[in-house]
C-alpha cells in the first residue's frame, strides 16, 4: 500500500513538473494495450516522450512490455520508466536513461 502511495505522489510530481515547463501530458488509461507507456509527454517544441510511473523499485521487463516499448521506439520516440522524484528531476535535466528494451526471447 505504501508503495502505490508513493506511486501517486511521484506521479502528481511529475505532472507538476510538465505543466512548470509549459509541456502538455496526456494520461492514456490502456485496457486492451497492457505494456503500453501510460503516460504522454508533449514538450513545447513539439517532441513526444511516452513515460510509465512505476511503483519504487518494481521496473522489470516483461514480454509483452518489451514489445509494446519496441513499437514507439520504432516510431522515433523516448520512452521512459520513473519510480521516485528523483528520476523526475533526472528525466528534466535529460540525464534519465531511456528504456532499452531487452532482447526478445524465442
Amino acid at each position: 500500500m505504501k508503495s502505490e502511495t508513493e506511486r501517486i505522489k511521484v506521479s502528481r510530481y511529475l505532472k507538476d513538473r510538465i505543466m512548470e515547463k509549459e509541456g502538455t501530458y496526456l494520461y492514456i488509461p490502456r485496457p486492451g494495450l497492457i505494456g503500453l507507456p501510460e503516460l504522454m509527454h508533449f514538450w513545447a517544441d513539439g517532441r513526444v516522450n511516452f513515460l510509465e510511473v512505476m511503483k519504487p523499485n518494481k521496473v522489470r521487463q516483461r514480454h509483452l512490455r518489451t514489445v509494446q516499448v519496441r513499437k514507439v521506439l520504432a516510431t522515433g520516440h523516448r520512452c521512459y520508466w520513473i519510480d521516485s522524484k528523483h528520476d523526475v528531476d533526472r528525466y528534466f535535466e535529460g540525464t534519465l536513461t531511456e528504456i532499452k528494451p531487452k532482447p526478445l526471447s524465442c
